[in-house]
């Protein structure tokens, strides 16, 4: 039904299917959220009335800082048209949704948390 109602001229231009509808109770889906925030370059948001639940559109870069003793700091997001935080410089992370809310460190290490597994649809990390 979804292709025969985006293949007619309208201003439909995508769908999407409910957890409901997808799983049944007795096989519950997994508990997790996939939020599309890039379309072929194209950034993308979610709109919602509840601001949690907005996305920040455009490519990201997950990142795990660590102080001194080797310990995690916190994860935090950036734009993948960022400069990457380096190590020994200070990172201002802000709450995109409270413009009062800001942390300031300099990590002693940092991880790039984001392992790609398709890139423009070929399989780049093994699935095994």
């Amino acid at each position: 039904r979804g292709r025969h109602v985006l293949s007619r001229e309208s201003e439909v231009t995508g769908y999407g299917v409910g957890t409901n509808l997808v799983t049944c109770k007795r096989q519950p889906a997994l508990g997790g959220v996939y939020k599309l925030t890039e379309i072929q370059g194209e950034p993308r948001i979610k709109v919602s009335q509840e601001i949690v639940k907005m996305t920040i559109p455009g490519k990201k870069n997950a990142w795990r800082p660590f102080n001194e003793l080797g310990k995690p700091f916190c994860d935090f997001l950036s734009s993948a048209a960022e400069k990457d935080p380096e190590v020994g410089e200070k990172v201002i992370l802000r709450d995109p949704h409270n413009k009062d809310v800001r942390i300031e460190f300099v990590p002693s290490s940092m991880r790039n948390l984001l392992k790609p597994v398709f890139v423009r649809g070929a399989v780049v990390w093994p699935l095994v």
